[in-house]
């Protein structure tokens, strides 16, 4: 899991990595700019510098997450937002510091990969890097700032925790056992279910409630098609089907299938000036989709997993050994810090 700061900066999660404990805090209002709010290491984090990053995630929140608001609640929206600020600032202080110890810095072609790899992730949000910097809930050189200390900060955690991290095939063997296991009480699910079917269960409403496909929305209904239209293992069991009949659980790629044929048009000749027509068949499906077993796809999942977990243990022994205290939230408490 890489922990660019600009990718905190937009979802503003940090408070998971920090594992700060807040309880309830009294909104101590707007302060003199050069006002200290915190203080990691001996570095101030100043009133004027949170109140701002605050304003502009809770501007992105409203334009870019679309979250909103009721006008009474703004003000509680605000403090929400400079506690987060107060955690990141915490997080990336304790970060750089360790970065800096370690003599730990970026060249050019990290750099050059790094804005690379950000261009790819924001391509399929249909954004672009200009938008990013240029646009994002900070100005143009704290984003880049931000960028710039994210790079710095995942090199010093792929040194730091990915040699820590070991996969094995045992492990990844163990949870390839338990999707097996998940899997045969799918199936068996839509075996119950088709018993259900046959006892008289509405077909449309079990797959409104239980099918795991979008056409579930519509009972199922798949519409008209012809062959060629559907995966080949679909359409081999849904055109042996009559109208009316509702076939056996099988598997697709897509998962565990109940179809049931609605109607099934044979092909008919060219006749007397009317064009030939194919063979057709009208259905709906319930579907029930297979969890994959794909082993290297499990271990990227493990790998995921526990490179999180070290990266929070590795924080959280960071933070133990800083000097933290936060001036203008006194009930937020960061575990550790020894304040």
């Amino acid at each position: 899991m890489k922990y660019h700061l600009w990718t905190l900066a937009l979802t503003v999660a940090i408070c998971t990595l920090v594992g700060c404990k807040k309880g309830e805090t009294v909104a101590p209002g707007d302060q003199p700019a050069k006002t200290v709010v915190a203080v990691v290491n001996g570095k101030p984090f100043l009133f004027g510098e949170m109140s701002r990053r605050a304003d502009g995630y809770l501007k992105y929140a409203i334009a870019e997450e679309h979250l909103a608001f009721a006008s009474n609640m703004l003000g509680q929206a605000k403090e929400h937002f400079r506690q987060r600020a107060i955690e990141m600032y915490v997080y990336r202080t304790v970060m750089l510091d360790e970065a800096t110890r370690l003599k730990i810095s970026i060249g050019e072609q990290e750099r050059t990969l790094g804005l690379q790899q950000l261009a790819f992730a924001l391509a399929k949000k249909n954004s672009n890097t200009n938008t990013f910097f240029n646009h994002g809930p900070q100005p143009p050189e704290i984003m880049t700032r931000d960028f710039e200390d994210g790079l710095i900060i995942e090199k010093l955690l792929n040194q730091e925790v990915q040699k820590k991290i070991r996969i094995d095939d045992n492990a990844v063997e163990a949870v390839a056992a338990k999707i097996a296991v998940s899997n045969e009480l799918r199936r068996a699910k839509l075996e119950t279910i088709r018993t259900q079917i046959i006892n008289g269960a509405p077909f449309e409403d079990v797959a409104k409630t239980i099918s795991e496909c979008p056409s579930g929305k519509k009972g199922g209904d798949l519409g008209e098609f012809t062959r060629g239209k559907m995966d080949k293992a679909f359409e081999e069991v849904a055109f042996k089907l009559k109208g009316g009949e509702l076939s056996h659980v099988f598997e697709t790629k897509f998962g565990y299938h109940l179809v049931k044929v609605v109607a099934h048009n044979k092909a008919q000749l060219a006749k007397n000036g009317v064009p030939a027509l194919p063979e057709t068949v009208r259905a709906s499906h319930i579907l029930i989709r297979r969890l994959s077993d794909d082993r290297t796809k499990i271990a990227t999942m493990l790998y995921k997993a526990q490179y999180q977990h070290e990266c929070q243990k590795f924080f959280e022994a960071l933070k133990a050994k800083a000097k933290i205290e936060c001036k203008l939230f006194p009930a937020m408490t960061f575990t550790g810090n020894g304040n």
